[in-house]
């Protein structure tokens, strides 16, 4: 997973006097331009302001989405459809649609404006399964203090952390002429410059130290990604930093549907920044009514194959959990967050002065503690609570640091969902069609 060079741009900004947009510019140079041009034009329609030939579809919708969240916090009560009406193409996709309404909800909830669902859903009814995924009907942001123990994850972001609010303390809003405009401290690494459009959606101060999501577009693979930027343990040498690449590096070479690969990660100011696609979805960790228990314990399956896939390897997890299991929108499970776990690098574990050969008995007993814990709950919470009876038999004679445990245990966990007790009228609820 070596670090990709950045696009080659010699190209400059445009004056903003002399042209009504920037014909070949950085997606930072647009954004800093359209903050100059706002400055003289505060409450002009964003077309108005730019030449629309010069942009592609992807720097428009980028370039709509920050002029969104900039004319909210001007005061100016600007919405979505105001910018579908400008630009109709971008309402042809339902990714774009979704991008600007995610803007939309990042400043809503900066702002502590109203994000409630059914309004959402009442304007675009078309996306409505896709919104209430956005927001995760969940109670609201809570305070994070220091020395939560909380680990970060994308659900987490959504439905629990404070949401960045861009404003430092003297409540003036931060200028959007900085690539950090939505961030309330400097982050310690500068997302790559493929990334573009990037904004933090959220910061949390945690006894070790500050964490940051920072959400963006791949320029080169053309879709969205987020990067979780992380503290170190203090003191680390070349060697440690070096491992620590190594691990990440195994990880993004895991081959497996339910995997989330990193694509990229990066060490600097004590920091572990790690860059991965964006999963659009639901947490495991969320029941909603009515669910599906053995389609959630054929997830786990999946699950447990997914890391015994990186443990054949020498990869880990690091940080296995339901919050970091997503359950996309074609209903199938992504385990994220593999390596970027705050738990991956806390002390006792970052023993990494030694080999990662030496650390991997202990690190694959730590994933399978983790996938244990998921199967556990979601045994004791069954409907009749009879799958609680299987737990001793699928751990039974396992040796939690081997390699081959976590495919043990999701083999064990299949043949339990294969057999069908007759006797057992909850297994007879649930697989009646």
């Amino acid at each position: 997973m070596a670090e990709r060079p950045s696009p080659h741009d010699s190209s400059r900004p445009a004056d903003a006097t002399a042209s009504t947009s920037p014909h070949v510019a950085g997606i930072d140079d647009l954004i800093g331009w359209l903050q100059r041009r706002r400055e003289s034009h505060p409450t002009s329609p964003l077309a108005e302001l730019i030449d629309q030939a010069s942009l592609s579809t992807s720097g428009l919708v980028e370039l709509a989405a920050v002029d969104l969240i900039g004319q909210r916090r001007r005061g100016q009560q600007v919405v979505v459809e105001d910018y579908l009406k400008q630009f109709p193409q971008l309402a042809e996709s339902e990714s774009d649609v979704l991008d600007l309404i995610d803007a939309e909800l990042c400043v809503r909830r900066e702002r502590g404006e109203d994000c409630d669902a059914s309004r959402f859903r009442d304007r675009f009814p078309e996306l409505a399964d896709s919104i209430e995924q956005l927001i995760h009907l969940e109670p609201g942001p809570r305070e994070i203090h220091a020395g939560d123990s909380l680990e970060w994850d994308q659900s987490v972001v959504q439905r629990e952390m404070t949401v960045a609010a861009g404003q430092p303390s003297g409540g003036q809003p931060v200028s959007e002429t900085r690539s950090d405009d939505s961030i309330d401290v400097p982050i310690p690494i500068k997302p790559p410059e493929w990334i573009v459009g990037a904004r933090c959606i959220a910061t949390v101060q945690l006894q070790r130290g500050r964490c940051w999501l920072v959400k963006g577009r791949d320029t080169e693979r053309n879709d969205t990604v987020a990067m979780k930027i992380i503290p170190l343990p203090a003191r680390l040498g070349r060697t440690e930093r070096t491992r620590i690449l190594d691990l990440c590096e195994r990880t993004s070479s895991v081959a497996h549907p339910s995997w989330v690969a990193p694509r990229i990660a990066a060490i600097n100011n004590e920091h572990l920044a790690v860059v991965r696609p964006w999963i659009f979805g639901e947490s495991f960790a969320s029941r909603p009514p009515g669910a599906n228990q053995v389609q959630r314990l054929e997830m786990l399956v999946r699950v447990a194959f997914a890391l015994a896939a990186a443990h054949r390897i020498g990869a880990t997890h690091g940080s296995v959990k339901r919050e970091n299991a997503i359950i996309d929108h074609q209903s199938r499970v992504n385990l994220i967050d593999t390596a970027s776990g705050v738990a991956c690098w806390a002390e006792p574990h970052a023993t990494w002065a030694h080999e990662l050969s030496k650390s991997l008995p202990d690190r694959i007993r730590r994933d399978t503690i983790g996938l244990v814990a998921m199967i556990a709950l979601e045994c004791l919470e069954s409907p009749d609570r009879i799958a609680s009876t299987w737990i001793p038999q699928l751990t039974d004679g396992i040796d939690f640091s081997r390699n081959d445990a976590c495919a043990s245990i999701g083999e064990a966990l299949q043949s339990c969902l294969d057999r069908k007790p007759v006797e057992r009228s909850w297994w007879q609820r649930v697989m009646r069609p």
